[in-house]
């Protein structure tokens, strides 16, 4: 179905993936009409925004910044499998930082994001291109690493990583095999620094 719907723009302006679908744009200028036209295609067919890129967010924050009395969480009004996305941000422990990680790969090259929410709700974005050829799993796993790693260098004690990514959550869990050898050396690593 997915394919008939976005048939016009598979392999133009849009790539679609088991359980994701990217929105990219040849001019930097055309994106936001990109995204406006995937997205009112889907409310046309009545499809549901099951995830939302954080990479879109970090770029989005980065190119138009937040007014002071705006909130990242007002941004993310979808509905999730198992709830609201925005409830994930609202079960607030006063110490505990939010970071919400995405990994994107295709054809063009390969990027993270990464947003860091503080317990006071100071927000932090930052979107990296990454110099080597990856699977966007292995993409997934470094928006992870590169999480881990700042948020070590910044002191913070406790957080909670959120990621749209099924198989590499799941596999941090333990729900999910690594068979992939070279998936289990990005889960150790995630490991060791989330310890």
């Amino acid at each position: 179905m997915v394919e008939k719907v976005f048939e016009k723009w598979i392999h133009k302006t849009v790539e679609v993936y088991v359980d994701d679908m990217l929105v990219k744009s040849k001019e930097e200028e055309d994106h936001v009409d990109d995204l406006r036209e995937i997205f009112e295609q889907m409310r046309k067919f009545n499809f549901k925004a099951h995830k939302i890129k954080s990479q879109i967010i970090a770029e989005f924050l980065d190119e138009f910044p937040l007014e002071e009395d705006e909130y990242v969480e007002d941004m993310m009004d979808v509905d999730e499998e198992h709830g609201n996305l925005k409830d994930l941000l609202t079960d607030r422990n006063s110490n505990r930082w939010e970071i919400l990680v995405d990994g994107s790969s295709n054809g063009e090259g390969n990027g993270i994001g990464i947003v860091f929410i503080s317990p006071e709700g100071a927000r932090m974005a930052y979107s990296f291109r990454l110099e080597f050829a990856s699977t966007n799993n292995e993409t997934e796993y470094e928006a992870v690493v590169h999480a881990l790693k700042s948020a070590i260098e910044m002191e913070v004690q406790e957080a909670r990583v959120t990621s749209d990514s099924q198989l590499v959550i799941r596999q941090i869990e333990g729900k999910y095999c690594t068979n992939e050898p070279y998936l289990q050396k990005y889960k150790k690593l995630v490991m060791e620094l989330a310890e």
